[in-house]
């Protein structure tokens, strides 16, 4: 009977322990880290996946992604997908939002604004950036 109790409760750590390992290993998912939010959109690019590439934007960049004159279909994102390996070769967070630069960006630094507790590629903000650049640049 004994033997019994301690096999029992040997298994019901056992389960305790998977359950709290599959919870760690997903918590976040997709959109937890800037990091894994470049790399879904990489992903959804390289496979051609319209709806998983559009989840990686804000709201308002999602709207200026689809009003653009240019329709974001399958064939289009597998045209521009990169070639070889993508990294990560720097983050700077900042509160909620969060400059990232990779090995396809050049001087180019992606900003992603955290929403909801998800990382978001923010397209405006990465135009304001350019924009403040530009108007550096032309006083200089």
């Amino acid at each position: 009977m004994r033997k019994k109790i301690i096999i029992g409760i040997g298994i019901l750590l056992l389960v305790g322990l998977l359950i709290g390992a599959i919870l760690i290993g997903t918590k976040g998912g997709k959109y937890s880290s800037p990091e894994k939010t470049f790399y879904t959109a990489i992903n959804a690019v390289k496979e051609g996946n319209v709806e998983t590439y559009l989840s990686c934007f804000t709201e308002v960049s999602q709207k200026w992604l689809k009003e653009s004159k240019t329709e974001i279909t399958s064939e289009f994102l597998k045209t521009g997908a990169p070639k070889g390996d993508v990294k990560v070769e720097s983050v700077e967070k900042e509160g909620d939002t969060a400059t990232l630069g990779s090995s396809i960006s050049g001087s180019q630094k992606m900003i992603l604004t955290k929403i909801d507790g998800k990382w978001k590629i923010d397209l405006e903000k990465i135009m304001q950036e350019t924009i403040e650049k530009n108007q550096e640049n032309e006083i200089q």
